[in-house]
């Protein structure tokens, strides 16, 4: 919040943000420019998302629940684009879809998480050192930015894994590779 000018009307504008009013409404209300209201929007979302969601307490659960990839604001070549709303034109789970994890305890703790395009291959957990455990007994270390999160793995045949944190694609690793090391390896960009 060091960043944001006239913090004189920073409450009037976190007001607004928690009565769901639209930017334009916000930038009447408060006479700023849209593009700040804009920017003030993104600040305090991602200062929101930096925080810790791993409270978790008591009977914990996931699900994995899917959302038609939105393009908004991008040059699509690969397919028609929709209007609002409509469906995939592949029935069932499909590289249309976006996989989403959802957790939640029983005192209401919610994280959403987005792991992958498609079906989820293999869902694993990025520990407190930044690598992932891989088979119980090999690690995979992918780095200390993602520890406490999950990511989403894809097989790619003859022992190549893809590995995505939300939708964005980290590095590829071998469990062959993994195996000859006897222990640990860490993820590369390159394909193995």
């Amino acid at each position: 919040m060091a960043s944001i000018h006239s913090k004189e009307k920073l409450d009037d504008y976190l007001g607004l943000i928690m009565e769901e009013k639209s930017l334009h409404k916000i930038k009447v209300a408060l006479s700023i420019n849209k593009k700040t209201a804009f920017d003030r929007r993104h600040k305090i979302l991602a200062s929101l998302s930096d925080t810790d969601k791993d409270n978790f307490t008591g009977i914990t659960e996931s699900d994995e629940t899917f959302f038609l990839n939105s393009e908004k604001g991008r040059t699509i070549a690969h397919r028609v684009s929709r209007k609002r709303g409509g469906s995939s034109k592949a029935r069932g789970i499909s590289d249309d879809q976006v996989a989403v994890i959802v957790t939640q305890d029983r005192k209401s703790v919610l994280d959403l998480t987005v792991a992958a395009m498609g079906r989820l291959k293999k869902v694993i957990k990025v520990y407190q050192n930044g690598s992932m455990r891989w088979k119980s007994y090999y690690w995979v270390y992918l780095t200390a930015e993602l520890k406490g999160t999950y990511v989403g793995g894809e097989d790619q045949g003859n022992g190549i894994w893809r590995v995505f944190y939300k939708d964005l694609f980290s590095g590829y690793f071998s469990e062959n590779r993994i195996k000859d090391k006897q222990g640990s390896i860490r993820l590369s960009q390159n394909l193995v």
